[in-house]
């Protein structure tokens, strides 16, 4: 229920299908999920890197990061915690074995935990998009989400708006002009600031995509010390051997009419968190 494109017919089967597999198994004992003790969910424009950072988040043994599960449409459902944990560890132990496929990219690495753990204790949803338009559409989510998974943690992966949006202006199912993925980008990034002031210091990270790309190694363990988790040398060295070198310059790649660079810009004036950003 977070993008618009989808057919409510869709979404409602595939409603149906979850809560069948998670409702039974819901009333039974289940070990590995006695030692949750907190929630993770990400939050963003899209082509950010988000989808990076919850790979190698899945990949430490103590935390499960769903590939854009979209939970909070469980809870507009009214589906329950255990439910939805249960979820968490499906969809996880899906994408593993799918090499955390997304788009062109295979974020699987290597000999760690991804869609496995050993002594659980954090799960959560990498689904930054799709969580600012479940939250546009339904701003009361945010209470109910930080009230019945508590403590949730946030995270914003941050990238320059000139690379992410032309990165989404490349993709030919998206179908944007410049002048409406500006548009939807600035939607995206209202609704995250209104969510961003809704939360405590300790309850969101903000991690910039070229940073991770050049220290992915303590860029990580700055966002698992976040979280609670140590990380061992392997388990961050692991990780950064599925971080590509070149970023690619693809702002270079669109040419840029005048009011485009003047609206980008101005996005990036007004919110703090792409001030590091031009041209």
């Amino acid at each position: 229920m977070a993008y618009p494109d989808v057919p409510i017919w869709l979404e409602l089967t595939r409603l149906g299908g979850d809560f069948a597999l998670s409702a039974g198994r819901s009333i039974l004992p289940n070990p590995a999920l006695a030692n949750i003790q907190r929630y993770c969910l990400f939050m963003g424009a899209p082509r950010n890197g988000h989808s990076l950072v919850g790979a190698m988040l899945d990949a430490h043994p103590e935390m499960l990061i769903a590939h854009e599960l979209g939970l909070p449409k469980y809870k507009v459902a009214h589906f329950s915690k255990r439910q939805i944990e249960l979820l968490i560890l499906s969809n996880s132990k899906k994408s593993a074995a799918n090499g955390r496929q997304h788009i062109h990219y295979s974020h699987s690495v290597p000999n760690q935990w991804q869609g496995r753990y050993k002594n659980l204790q954090l799960v959560g949803d990498k689904h930054g998009e799709g969580f600012l338009l479940s939250v546009e559409a339904r701003p009361w989510l945010v209470d109910t989400l930080l009230k019945s998974l508590n403590p949730c943690h946030f995270i914003h992966v941050i990238r320059n708006p000139y690379d992410a949006i032309a990165s989404i202006l490349s993709t030919v199912k998206r179908q944007h002009t410049q002048d409406s993925a500006i548009a939807y980008f600035e939607r995206l990034y209202q609704t995250l600031s209104t969510v961003s002031d809704k939360l405590a210091a300790d309850q969101l990270h903000e991690i910039h995509f070229e940073q991770l790309v050049s220290q992915p190694q303590k860029e990580l363990e700055k966002l698992c010390g976040f979280l609670g988790f140590d990380a061992t040398t392997e388990y961050l060295q692991d990780c950064s051997s599925i971080v590509l070198d070149d970023l690619g310059d693809h702002r270079a790649l669109v040419e840029w009419s005048p009011s485009s660079r003047q609206k980008i810009d101005k996005l990036i004036n007004c919110y703090y968190f792409l001030s590091k950003y031009s041209f």
